[in-house]
């Protein structure tokens, strides 16, 4: 529930979510910070105003891989049987 609150915060502030595993969070995001990302995982909901939230948040970057069709000519080849 802690972490379904914070996605809907992350989300609220720009932070696209792509992935979620378990306690994970993946997001994409053009405009924004790691620290914001941490502050917002870390405010905990109002039901729950003592709990004490620590989160661990990593950067990456990824490139978009394009697969392209390989342009090889098949070649037929025949075997001569002697006889």
């Amino acid at each position: 529930d802690i972490m379904a609150e914070s996605m809907l915060a992350l989300e609220k502030e720009g932070y696209d979510i792509v992935l979620t595993v378990h306690d994970e969070i993946i997001s994409e995001v053009q405009n924004g910070s790691i620290e914001r990302f941490k502050t917002i995982m870390e405010k905990p909901p109002k039901w729950a105003e003592n709990l004490p939230i620590t989160v661990e948040a990593y950067e990456a970057q990824w490139k978009k891989s394009v697969k392209r069709k390989s342009k090889k000519k098949s070649r037929n080849t025949q075997k001569e049987r002697g006889g």
